[in-house]
């Protein structure tokens, strides 16, 4: 089992763009990938990657909007994108690190919600074995 956090901005996966008759991933989720990619490489450390099928759980929590009034607490589900383009890039970032390959993966959870107030933005992520 792998289990990190990854603080930062959550960038959901951004629609490929065409280029020359080649579809292209955009910078920015490109980024945010090889980000999450070396996080998930520093948690694995010397061990492999999982060879057999897999489940994912992902929770990915959003800063806090902004109020008016500071004693507001956060309520909602959170997010900016949709939650099934986080889950893509995570699938994609991570695979080939915790897992040979992305087709290994037999069960996904997955939330969004917001932070805890003053907590920055952040992804939890959790790879296990599955039978």
């Amino acid at each position: 089992m792998f289990s990190f956090n990854f603080f930062g901005k959550i960038i959901p996966k951004g629609r490929p763009r065409l280029a020359k008759r080649r579809a292209r991933t955009p910078k920015r989720t490109k980024k945010f990938e090889r980000a999450l990619a070396l996080r998930a490489l520093a948690a694995r450390g010397p061990l492999p990657p999982i060879s057999g099928p897999v489940g994912v759980e992902i929770v990915a929590s959003y800063e806090c909007p902004k109020s008016k009034d500071p004693g507001d607490p956060c309520y909602g589900g959170g997010g900016r994108g949709d939650l099934d383009n986080v889950i893509k890039a995570v699938n994609d970032a991570l695979n080939g690190v915790l897992y040979q390959d992305d087709r290994q993966i037999v069960s996904i959870r997955a939330r969004q919600q917001y932070a805890q107030k003053g907590h920055d933005e952040h992804i939890s992520i959790t790879v296990r074995e599955e039978q």
